[in-house]
């Protein structure tokens, strides 16, 4: 315990330093964009990871009695309250909002890297803290916290506005995406459309952190938070297809249930590619994650067809329902749009980086097109497995790739049966391959023990 409490009044003489105010005499008071602050919070935040990562919850007694000296309280912790909780909670109230506040200050004093250090350490220990809290509605409230930090301040460094997306997103995912969640999601990318538009320009925003210079960003981290969701949506359904669950049925509905909620997400910033050419290749790489975890549902529900009866499935129904609804909407605006990507048109681009961008860009093309074929083809197979007409999916004005789906079930089972041989031809070469590596070797030993 000696060594822990030699970790505490180091970290505490470090954040208070910071804090500044009444904390510290005025001869040792700093303004914050001093490199001295820096150093403080840095070394803070370094603290804290080790105290976390060597003494995990032996800790909260010394951040309980930081945070009484902080808030100067006698103020009692709720019952969902941790120790890590109520630092974060001061972290996100206090520090944060008032170093965003003073960034034009960093700024004029060409001091931006300090802003930058002490932003990233205070995410950092409140990253690090996030993870002794486990109580649900201790991590909904941190993840309030930091829907107000992006609603309410402008954050001019693009680089720490990233980070914020990428601690709400980790807070996030530690939950259960509710509709707090999904409703900031869906403002996000009106706003993102608004402030592109160039309307109502002189409005109050929801978003403060949302404008004019951080629009394409703030695209991209809604982008990326969407295929973050979906990863975990994926993650969900493999798991499900490689065990034996009584309530199949339960948890493909839920599956089914954020894949719908995403989607209206998704159709929204499905505009910011095709109207704005904003974004596009996160929003390419996106609808390629949104129709691989529709596809894994589809094929999952095509394997337990096999044997077992699931016409009457909630899930079926569910998907048919997301099937005719906001993704046939994305799919017909999608397919017209989407891959029409030509870096040979800026200019701004040398010949090298127009060339490297093109790959990159038929690589992201080609990974969407296969996806969103498997994802019809095995839609129609199961609509003609099940004799469901809810599963029967006609897109309007189908072009995507050149290719027509409204053909016979036979012909669309030929063609998933023709990539899956593919797959196992690839897979026996690699076999053959080990195999007459491995006789190589014997041989070649044997030849040694001969000789």
């Amino acid at each position: 315990m000696e060594l822990i409490g030699s970790y505490y009044h180091i970290y505490r003489t470090m954040l208070l330093v910071y804090v500044g105010g009444s904390f510290v005499h005025e001869s040792a008071s700093f303004e914050l964009w001093n490199n001295k602050c820096t150093k403080a919070v840095v070394s803070f935040s370094n603290v804290i990871s080790l105290m976390i990562s060597k003494y995990g919850f032996r800790c909260d007694g010394f951040l309980v009695e930081m945070w009484h000296i902080l808030e100067k309280s006698d103020e009692e912790q709720k019952e969902h309250e941790n120790a890590a909780s109520l630092m974060i909670r001061f972290i996100l109230l206090h520090l944060m909002p008032r170093l965003l506040e003073t960034y034009k200050d960093f700024e004029e004093r060409k001091m931006v890297s300090d802003f930058t250090h002490q932003a990233f350490a205070l995410i950092a220990v409140c990253r690090t803290l996030f993870k002794q809290v486990s109580n649900e509605k201790a991590q909904l409230k941190c993840a309030k916290l930091i829907r107000n930090i992006l609603e309410k301040n402008e954050i001019g460094d693009k680089t720490i506005l990233k980070e914020i997306w990428y601690l709400y997103v980790y807070i996030e995912r530690a939950g259960s995406c509710n509709n707090n969640y999904m409703n900031f999601l869906r403002s996000a990318a009106t706003q993102i459309i608004t402030v592109l538009s160039n309307k109502e320009k002189e409005s109050i925003h929801l978003l403060a952190s949302i404008n004019d210079l951080t629009v394409e960003t703030s695209a991209e981290m809604l982008a990326a938070a969407c295929s973050a969701s979906l990863s975990d949506a994926r993650l969900t359904a493999e798991m499900m297809s490689q065990i034996s669950i009584s309530s199949m049925d339960v948890g493909l509905v839920k599956v089914i249930d954020l894949c719908s909620k995403l989607a209206d997400v998704v159709l929204l910033l499905l505009s910011v590619h095709i109207d704005y050419a904003v974004a596009k290749e996160p929003i390419c790489a996106l609808l390629t994650a949104q129709y691989e975890v529709l596809n894994i549902v589809v094929k999952l529900m095509l394997k337990t067809h096999k044997y077992s009866d699931i016409s009457e499935w909630m899930a079926v129904a569910k998907l048919a329902s997301l099937a005719h609804g906001s993704i046939l909407r994305i799919m017909e605006n999608a397919d017209e749009n989407v891959g029409t990507l030509n870096p040979l048109d800026e200019p701004s681009l040398t010949h090298n980086r127009k060339v490297s961008k093109s790959h990159k860009d038929e690589t992201l093309y080609v990974a969407y097109v296969r996806s969103r074929e498997l994802y019809q083809a095995n839609l129609l197979l199961l609509c003609s497995a099940l004799h469901d007409h809810r599963l029967d999916v006609q897109v309007r004005n189908n072009s995507i790739g050149v290719r027509d789906f409204r053909i016979d079930a036979e012909k669309l089972r030929q063609r998933v049966e023709e990539l899956g041989e593919e797959a196992e031809n690839e897979e026996r070469v690699r076999n053959d391959q080990k195999r007459s590596a491995k006789k190589r070797a014997r041989i070649e030993k044997d030849d040694v023990i001969n000789v």
